[in-house]
């Protein structure tokens, strides 16, 4: 008795499908044209390094255009400051995105490493995780 078994993985670029199919020995990429490319597990493995050691691929120009100018670029003490005191003032996440220049994602990392909020998840409630100077926990329940 033989067992054998496939492993496929899909993937999508610029709205254009790609295929991959392995059975472990055999790896076949089907290309959005259709053209199918066969290669030994060894070769995609080969390729995969090669690609690897070249670095980063230039995302595509639709691709950049879609994500915020600021994605990826560090933060400074003053910027930490500013997203600090407008969060305070009660700025909401998509808010500080669209000032900032950031992705959701990024402004909520952010206000996590920062202490403003305990945890991703709590940034979508809008209440900092440590009240405002002068300000107790029951005026931040009034105000909201």
């Amino acid at each position: 008795m033989s067992i054998s078994f496939r492993k496929t993985l899909q993937w999508e670029v610029d709205e254009r499908s790609f295929h991959f199919t392995t059975d472990g020995v055999v790896g076949e990429l089907q290309t959005p044209d259709g053209q199918v490319i066969t290669l030994s597990m060894g070769e995609w493995h080969a390729i995969s390094i090669g690609l690897t050691e070249l670095g980063p691929v230039a995302k595509s120009s639709k691709y950049k255009a879609a994500m915020p100018p600021n994605v990826g670029q560090p933060w400074s003490e003053e910027l930490d400051a500013h997203l600090k005191a407008r969060w305070t003032d009660g700025a909401d996440v998509r808010q500080l995105a669209a000032e900032f220049g950031r992705s959701r994602g990024g402004i909520t990392s952010r206000l996590v490493r920062l202490g403003l909020v305990p945890d991703r998840q709590s940034s979508d409630s809008r209440i900092p995780a440590v009240p405002p100077p002068g300000r107790s926990d029951e005026t931040r329940a009034e105000s909201s």
